[in-house]
């Protein structure tokens, strides 16, 4: 289990990485997919039912875009879609945040 600082820092870097583009941002968004997976799992228990949505809906959006870049054929709605749960998340991270 990570931290709240590193979990913060993955998701920031995979918004950031979208904002840049493709190739180059496989890695960072196979991390942060992995880390939200992670995290909503091991903290499913736990009292904040708002990051866990969260990280399970940014999880699923990148594992929707991570393929279709790939194959080079990310398309604007997954990029949004992504940018949006990233977004999201960052958002509640920054809330449970102590």
């Amino acid at each position: 289990m990570a931290n709240i600082d590193e979990e913060l820092r993955l998701a920031s870097e995979a918004t950031d990485a979208i904002a840049t583009k493709p190739r180059e941002i496989l890695e960072i968004l196979r991390k942060a997919a992995f880390m939200a997976q992670v995290q909503q799992t091991t903290m499913m228990l736990s009292s904040e039912p708002a990051i866990n949505k969260a990280r399970r809906k940014a999880a699923i959006a990148l594992a929707n875009l991570i393929p279709a870049l790939e194959a080079n054929r990310e398309t604007p709605t997954r990029m949004k879609k992504a940018k949006v749960a990233l977004d999201k998340w960052i958002m509640q991270i920054k809330v449970a945040r102590p």
